[in-house]
């Protein structure tokens, strides 16, 4: 490349001339139109392949969200403040389920002893079996489905045993 000014051959990693210090060459990215087709093409490929990855990585993590509780928890209501002052997972889909007979007796929850009625306790959704037990009484055992945020009370009409 020669200076514009004193016509003087400059080497081509130089920006400015030996001889007179004239600018010959900017520091400013090279001419874009020069660029090949390929060269464009890929580039595009690149930033789209960029946002496809960041727009995965932003639905992956939106779905590990549980957003019912997240809307709940938005609106206020006083279950998902309780879980959150309590420390309890906002994941938990744990739903109230009170029992309650006529006369006092005990409630097994799945098997397992809970309390006595009347018994409020918070089940994961699923089938349970609940078995209300009193003395003087015929057992009573119901099977329940507990579906998310159905909150149920569960009466158990007790019968005398005969004698």
């Amino acid at each position: 490349m020669q200076c514009p000014k004193c016509q003087t051959e400059v080497p081509d990693m130089h920006f400015f001339c030996t001889n007179c210090l004239t600018q010959v060459r900017s520091f400013g990215p090279e001419d874009t139109k020069r660029r090949g087709i390929v060269e464009r093409v890929g580039s595009v490929l690149i930033d789209l392949l960029l946002i496809v990855f960041i727009i995965g990585g932003a639905i992956l993590i939106a779905r590990q969200i549980n957003w019912g509780d997240l809307v709940y928890g938005f609106q206020g209501t006083t279950e998902a403040l309780t879980e959150a002052n309590s420390g309890k997972s906002a994941k938990s889909n744990s739903v109230s389920v009170t029992i309650t007979s006529i006369t006092p007796a005990q409630v097994y929850i799945d098997g397992q002893l809970s309390g006595k009625t009347p018994h409020t306790i918070k089940l994961m959704p699923g089938d349970h079996q609940v078995k209300v037990v009193a003395d003087g009484y015929l057992d009573w055992t119901r099977k329940i489905r507990v579906k998310n945020r159905q909150k149920f009370t569960v009466r158990a009409s007790m019968k005398k045993k005969a004698g």
